[in-house]
């Protein structure tokens, strides 16, 4: 019989911070904390020297071992231990402390290993996270964790919450759970949040929003980015408010979770899953400050490498000392092996996952494209609404500009802003000449022939609006990034405008730009109706 394959998988990484006055005494005080945690887990007590603070190795069931460097400052330790519940399951978790400027920064990592075929569970952080949270005041991204979701319920919290997530230096996501409309009770959310702040501690921002204090967020960043009325949305770092999508920042409707496959407890451990194997790909693309188990196992060995070879007084203990590091060196590669067959292995399972999601993705926009072929074709002459103002800009470019012509977050905000000083004509203008970009533009681009080509100039000489050139790269440079939009991870050029009028007088002057998207044939807005900034203004 064929010996069981074992299997390794990362479940979760966690970074914590942990602010101190005295780094000494704190890194002891931390260090006591992961040991009691240990000796809980391990089941039987931990050696003398590992309460010492020495580096150990203690093997048989539920082995642990540990590692200490005075210099630079770092212990790192780790346990294995069984699964209680599945056969030939067991967990290993990794921790390491280092000490920096006024802080100790601490890493966990938690491994699944498995023999044959694993059983399906849902991610979890490892209570230690919690331990430490709780006695020591632990942060991320300079905020404390605490032990219970942030509750978000007044003006001057919301104005906490939005700085938290237009940081630029933000590496968690925050995680926004909001109430029922009209409700200020923080229970009245479609998910558990207490849930949802336990298994994924450490590794992101948990925020319950209630009504009133969603009211205010919406008033701060706009109806598309904010989150409201029982919805879930998760804010990835990087937010800007004037140039983030709404895609970019994923939200899950009252109704989406609600209608989930196994309700909302199970749209909750999706979550959760979906935010800690994030913990991984992240710490994976970002050079981290803890160093891994392995990275200090291996310093240890270099420094008893280079002690060894100072204290030999014969050829014997220089081939002695030679056997020694030859052994060392085949472990260190079985071990080498073993993480990079895991890394392969959780590679492939990545790699799966993102060719399902781009075909289901794919499938979802074929159905949407035709769909909207279908819809038109039954009702090829529906007068579209114009909206008197850019309040509902968002949802009326979606429900009749999808597909043909996107407007982008950024064109939402500046045409609101601009709306008390543009007046009603160019409002009125602005959504005619988005209708035109749909209906002439579009078909232009993507059929060619010159009978398009002139219906289009047809009717932009109709609402006496022309079409050239916004500025060129050179004098877009000059602007810093007023001319440049993030679109799908990319910086694009706002590279062409729609103009009338010359004076800079909102009222008497009308400018909108925009790119063509290539890739997914649309039109992609990126500001109006005012005048972008150029180097003569």
């Amino acid at each position: 019989m064929p010996k069981p394959i074992s299997k390794v998988r990362q479940v979760s990484q966690i970074s914590v911070s942990i602010p101190c006055d005295n780094i000494e005494k704190s890194f002891r005080d931390v260090r006591h904390e992961i040991l009691r945690w240990a000796q809980r887990r391990a089941g039987r007590k931990l050696p003398k020297d590992a309460w010492e603070g020495n580096s150990f190795d203690r093997s048989g069931a539920r082995p642990a071992e540990a590692i200490h460097l005075e210099e630079p400052g770092y212990y790192a330790f780790k346990l294995v231990d069984d699964d209680k519940n599945v056969p030939q399951r067991h967990w290993s978790t990794e921790v390491a402390i280092a000490k920096s400027k006024n802080e100790i920064l601490l890493g966990v990592r938690l491994f699944c290993v498995t023999m044959g075929e694993g059983v399906p569970f849902v991610p979890s952080v490892p209570g230690l996270v919690r331990q430490i949270a709780e006695n020591h005041g632990a942060t991320i991204d300079g905020r404390p964790i605490g032990n219970a979701p942030w509750i978000v319920d007044n003006k001057k919290e919301v104005g906490k919450l939005l700085s938290l997530l237009v940081n630029p230096k933000r590496k968690h996501d925050v995680c926004i759970i909001s109430t029922k409309n009209e409700s200020e009770n923080p229970s009245s959310t479609l998910i558990r949040a207490n849930k949802l702040f336990t298994q994924t501690i450490g590794a992101i921002h948990v925020v319950v929003l209630t009504s009133a204090a969603s009211y205010e967020l919406t008033k701060k960043i706009g109806k598309e980015l904010s989150v409201f009325n029982q919805s879930v949305r998760t804010y990835r770092p990087g937010f800007n408010p004037d140039e983030s999508e709404p895609h970019g920042h994923p939200i899950a409707l009252m109704q989406n979770i609600s209608m989930w496959d196994g309700g909302p407890s199970a749209f909750s451990d999706f979550l959760i899953t979906q935010c800690l194997r994030r913990t991984i790909t992240e710490a994976r693309k970002h050079k981290e400050d803890i160093p891994s188990y392995t990275q200090v196992q291996e310093a240890d060995r270099q420094l008893k490498r280079e002690r060894n070879r100072q204290t030999i007084k014969s050829k014997e203990e220089e081939l002695d000392l030679a056997y020694e590091e030859i052994e060392e060196l085949q472990g260190q590669r079985k071990q080498d092996k073993e993480k990079y067959e895991a890394d392969l292995s959780e590679a492939w399972e990545e790699k799966d996952r993102a060719i399902a999601d781009r075909n289901e993705i794919k499938s979802i926009n074929e159905d949407l494209n035709r769909r909207i072929q279908y819809l038109e074709s039954l009702q090829p002459d529906t007068e579209v609404p114009i909206p008197k103002s850019f309040d509902e800009l968002g949802k009326w470019s979606q429900k009749y500009l999808a597909g043909k012509v996107h407007v982008h977050n950024r064109a939402i905000r500046s045409a609101r802003s601009a709306e008390k000083e543009c007046g009603p004509d160019n409002i009125r203008l602005a959504y005619e000449t988005l209708l035109i970009l749909r209906d002439h533009y579009v078909p232009m681009r993507t059929q060619g022939g010159q009978k398009r080509k002139k219906a289009y100039q047809k009717e932009l000489q109709s609402k006496g609006l022309k079409e050239s050139p916004s500025i060129s790269g050179q004098g877009a440079g000059k602007q810093g990034k007023t001319y440049f939009l993030n679109f799908r991870g990319e910086q694009r050029i706002l590279e062409d405008h729609l103009k009338k009028g010359v004076r800079r007088d909102p009222r008497n002057c009308f400018r909108l730009y925009f790119f063509w998207d290539s890739t997914m044939q649309q039109v992609v807005v990126g500001s109006f109706p005012e005048h972008l900034k150029i180097d003569s203004t």
